[in-house]
C-alpha cells in the first residue's frame, strides 16, 4: 500500500500500535514496515506481526518498567504516534467474562496511556466502537463490550492535559485476507462453496470500510492531531471522530451492489424478521466527518474483495 500521507512521517516518527496482531492492526503494521515507518507493536501475544527490520514487537507482559525502557531504546527522540486497537469483543458475555473485558478493554487503556505519558507523545489515536452510541448520538452502549470501551474514554480525558487525544469510533471494516466471522467473508466463502445463504433483514444500515480506507484515515488523523498540538486538546474532549463509509447500504442494497459491482450473484433466503434488542439497526452517522478520504471505496472494495484483485 503507498500513500502519499506515509511521507509526512518519514523523518521523525515512531508508530506504536496495539492490537497489532488483530486484523486492523496487521494490517497497518504491514502497511507502516512497506513504507518504512519504524513501529512497535505492543502486544500480548508472540504471534509474528512482520518480519522486517523496523518492526519492533514488545510484550505487554513486560513490566511496566521494562516496556518503557525498550520503547525509549527503540524510538530514542522520535515523536510517537499510539495506535492504540487492541481490545476484547464478546457480543453477549457471561459472568465469568466481565473481569477479561474489564482489564482488556479498560485496565489495559490506562496502562497504554500512562506509558504514552512518559515518553515523546505527539498523538494518541483511542480507537472505540460505533456501537457506544445510539441512532441519534447518545451514549447507549448495548453490551458490555462497548460499555468498557466508553469508561476507556473518561479514562484517556484525564490523560488529555499529558498529550494530544484523539478518540476514534471504528465501524464494520473488510478487505484482503479477511477470514474473521463477520458478513462479507460469510457472503464470501459461499460463493466459493457454492452454498446458499440465509439472512434476516431487520432494516439495518451497515457501514462497511475498506481496509485500506482505514489506515488511510488512520494516518490523516494522527497527521491531523499532531499538527492540532496539546494545546487545543480540549476541542475533541467531547467529540470522538466517527470513521464511517463513503455510503451507507441496507443488506439486500449490498447484496444487489455485489451482484453489480462483481457480477457475483448470492443466492439468499431471506428470514423472517425477528426482535434482537442489542443489535444496532442504524448506527450512528454524524454530518461533520467531512474530513474523511476514501481511496478505495465500498465499490471497488468490494469488486477488489470479490474480485480477482483480492492480493493487492
Amino acid at each position: 500500500m503507498q500513500n502519499e500521507l506515509f511521507r509526512h512521517f518519514e523523518d521523525d516518527f515512531v508508530f506504536i500500535i496495539t492490537g497489532g496482531t488483530g486484523y486492523i492492526g496487521h494490517h497497518l503494521i504491514e502497511a507502516l514496515s512497506d513504507n518504512n515507518l519504524p513501529v512497535i507493536s505492543l502486544q500480548r501475544s508472540d504471534r509474528n506481526v512482520g518480519s522486517k527490520n523496523n518492526v519492533e514487537v514488545i510484550s505487554l507482559k513486560d513490566s511496566f518498567e521494562n516496556k518503557l525502557v525498550q520503547i525509549k531504546r527503540y524510538s530514542r527522540d522520535s515523536k510517537i504516534i499510539l495506535i492504540h486497537l487492541a481490545a476484547l469483543y464478546i457480543k453477549d458475555h457471561e459472568p465469568a467474562d466481565i473481569d477479561r473485558l474489564v482489564i482488556s478493554n479498560v485496565s489495559l487503556t490506562a496502562q497504554i496511556a500512562e506509558l504514552a505519558k512518559n515518553i515523546n507523545t505527539h498523538a494518541f489515536i483511542n480507537v472505540g466502537t460505533n456501537w457506544e452510541f445510539d441512532d441519534a448520538g447518545t451514549i447507549k452502549p448495548p453490551n458490555l463490550y462497548a460499555a468498557t470501551k466508553t469508561a476507556a474514554v473518561s479514562i484517556m480525558n484525564y490523560y488529555r492535559q499529558f498529550y494530544p487525544v484523539q478518540d476514534l469510533k471504528m465501524y464494520d471494516t473488510f478487505g484482503r485476507t479477511d477470514n474473521r466471522q463477520k458478513l462479507l467473508p460469510y457472503l464470501k466463502n459461499s460463493l466459493q462453496n457454492s452454498s446458499d445463504v440465509e439472512l434476516t433483514d431487520v432494516g439495518q444500515r451497515l457501514h462497511l470500510v475498506y481496509i485500506d480506507d482505514v489506515i488511510h484515515n488512520l494516518l490523516k488523523i494522527s497527521k491531523d492531531v499532531c499538527e492540532r498540538g496539546i494545546e487545543n486538546n480540549n476541542l475533541s474532549k467531547r467529540h470522538p471522530f466517527f470513521l464511517t463509509a463513503d455510503m451507507q447500504v441496507g443488506l439486500k442494497e449490498l447484496i444487489e451492489l455485489i451482484k453489480v459491482e462483481t457480477s457475483c450473484e448470492i443466492p439468499v433466503t431471506w428470514k423472517a424478521k425477528t426482535n434482537n434488542e442489542t443489535e444496532v439497526k442504524r448506527p450512528y452517522q454524524p454530518s461533520e466527518n467531512t474530513s474523511l478520504e476514501y481511496p478505495v471505496g465500498l465499490r471497488m472494495g468490494l469488486r477488489r474483495y470479490f474480485g480477482d484483485h483480492d492480493a493487492q
